[in-house]
């Protein structure tokens, strides 16, 4: 890997190396561009969908009560405590059950040379405007096609693929329970986490013990929302590259060097880092739950409450007695689903 320091122009009479801020910037400018594409430029892309999305479903479970057990006591009317009812070890332990289901995150991968939205090896051989560095010998030399990888796009993607939300990383996906975050885009609610409310408005009390069998559920309470969020990017002053110039007198007689244009950086730029990200060389990126690669946000954890049940008894009549185990304890992990990026 080679990263060499581009040239552009000073105050438009002489030439100097880009700065650390204006590379800086520069990389920026790209992870903007790559962030700014559509879908249909190719690509690989994240989108919320409101079910059957192509990552891993993922599951918030929460715990139900245990079976109740009806027995008829010794008939007399009379509660006489505990002896009349199912005793602990009788009645049914609490049980998970899924609550719901959530399959809302889709992955897009779209060739970009199917859109003409790519940059290829073989395109940079009949380039017109080729970024220039100086060497060690003070010569002026253009940039090899993986010059203009190493220097310009592996930067970017490693910021893509790195734990950062920052301005740099423009164009990653990232997993948060915040609303919003800065520079990026809500896409929607992708998990959210309950446990069984055992408070006293809930079916799960002991004056609405049921019937023989009864399974109550009842109510959830949600302990955290997460969302899919998209970065953005931003919108930097940049100063461009200083290339030689092959339009005027042909390939064979290039005209000297000029600044690169703006039209001429998007159509390499944002081309090549497209193409890179789809398929280049240990540049393709691939999203997943649970996969391997790097985490990009906050994991996402299925919670549920840890007591062992706690036993409770109704007294209905002479002849029904009814005891049942609820969900008891405190909320404790029970699953984590992360988001994450591979790099191959």
């Amino acid at each position: 890997m080679t990263v060499r320091r581009a040239l552009l122009i000073r105050n438009s009479e002489a030439i100097r190396e880009f700065t650390n801020t204006e590379r800086d910037n520069i990389h920026k400018f790209i992870a903007r561009c790559y962030a700014d594409a559509s879908n249909n430029s190719g690509g690989v892309k994240l989108n919320f969908v409101s079910s059957a999305g192509s990552l891993d479903a993922m599951t918030d479970t929460r715990m139900q009560s245990g079976a109740s057990v009806e027995t008829t006591g010794n008939q007399d009317a009379v509660d006489d405590g505990a002896a009349e009812f199912a005793n602990e070890a009788t009645t049914p332990e609490p049980t998970s059950f899924t609550h719901e289901t959530f399959d809302k995150i889709d992955q897009s991968r779209l060739n970009p040379s199917s859109t003409s939205n790519g940059f290829t090896s073989s395109d940079w051989d009949t380039w017109t405007a080729k970024p220039v560095y100086m060497e060690s010998d003070d010569v002026i030399r253009e940039m090899t096609f993986q010059d203009v990888l190493d220097t310009f796009i592996d930067p970017v993607i490693d910021n893509i693929v790195s734990g950062t939300t920052s301005d740099f990383a423009g164009g990653t996906y990232f997993i948060s329970t915040n609303s919003s975050e800065t520079n990026c885009s809500n896409l929607g609610v992708v998990f959210i986490d309950t446990i069984t409310d055992m408070g006293a408005n809930t079916t799960i009390t002991a004056a609405n013990i049921g019937e023989d069998g009864t399974v109550q559920q009842g109510s959830a309470t949600t302990q955290t929302t997460y969302r899919l969020f998209k970065n953005n990017g931003v919108v930097v002053t940049r100063k461009l590259p200083l290339v030689i110039d092959y339009t005027g007198n042909g390939r064979t007689n290039p005209g000297g060097l000029r600044e690169m244009t703006t039209a001429e950086f998007f159509d390499l730029m944002c081309k090549l880092i497209r193409r890179q990200v789809f398929d280049g060389t240990g540049n393709t990126l691939t999203y997943s739950i649970n996969g391997t690669g790097v985490a990009k946000g906050t994991s996402m954890v299925d919670t549920r409450l840890n007591g062992s049940g706690a036993h409770n008894t109704l007294f209905v009549d002479a002849d029904d007695y009814r005891a049942q185990e609820f969900p008891d304890g405190t909320a404790v992990a029970a699953q984590t689903y992360t988001l994450r990026l591979n790099r191959t």
